[in-house]
């Protein structure tokens, strides 16, 4: 889950559950947020193999309108996989550019959160989502239901061990927040009244090999560096 969290309230309607196809049986695997009526933004790490290249669209389907990736909802086919041209997994000190669009068989005509304003400053209150592992091991159980909380954006220097680049939020503060299945999901931030999409899960902000993977500082995509790429993949008809 989103360790540390709570079922998420009110509903999150642009928050979908991307699934992939296991030896024949869909499960969750990463969050999701919908951007436009065909389009969906999540993790590149989420939807591409070890040398970056798209995993066939086929293997992927979302669940939509509901907050249990199990059951509700709506089923959605994914027809189209688009990775960032930059992103390799980080393995270069090119910005890491962890972020992919995904488009949709159909049109889902739900309510959707715009990718706005700059970059969030520190201390920004960011709102965490996700489906993932209730356990901080890679396979543990998961929640049915959304779970969500509230951290807050730190200084970048605070993920200088997950090797942040341009482009990413270093998100913490309090113990807890994404692990395993929640990569992809947003981060939101609200201003007034209205949410508004500002980072996608990409990694832990330590280095992994202290064994520490969750429940720590996470490094978020930034979608507003990224939005005139997202943009340009989606088309006109979305709130930017």
């Amino acid at each position: 889950m989103i360790i540390g969290g709570e079922d998420a309230t009110p509903s999150y309607p642009p928050i979908v559950s991307l699934q992939l196809d296991r030896n024949g049986t869909f499960g969750h695997n990463c969050g999701a947020t919908l951007i436009h009526p065909r389009h969906l933004v999540t993790a590149a790490h989420c939807v591409t193999d070890w040398v970056a290249a798209p995993v066939q669209p086929a293997t992927l389907r979302v669940r939509v309108g509901s907050a249990e990736h199990a059951t509700g909802g709506r089923i959605v086919a994914v027809t189209e996989v688009v990775p960032h041209p930059a992103w390799d997994w980080n393995t270069g000190d090119d910005p890491a550019a962890d972020v992919a669009v995904l488009r949709l068989a159909a049109p889902v005509w739900l309510p959707r959160y715009p990718i706005a304003g700059p970059s969030p400053a520190v201390g920004t209150t960011i709102r965490e989502l996700g489906w993932g592992s209730t356990t901080p091991t890679f396979g543990g159980p998961l929640p049915d239901r959304l779970q969500q909380l509230d951290r807050w954006v730190l200084p970048p220097e605070q993920c200088a061990g997950g090797r942040i680049s341009a482009g990413e939020i270093c998100v913490g503060g309090i113990d807890g927040g994404p692990c395993f299945g929640d990569s992809g999901g947003p981060g939101l931030r609200r201003i007034g009244q209205i949410w508004s999409v500002v980072g996608g899960v990409s990694r832990v902000g330590v280095d992994w090999q202290s064994g520490i993977y969750c429940g720590v500082q996470v490094i978020y995509t930034d979608l507003t560096f990224h939005r005139a790429w997202i943009r340009s993949v989606v088309g006109g008809g979305t709130a930017w």
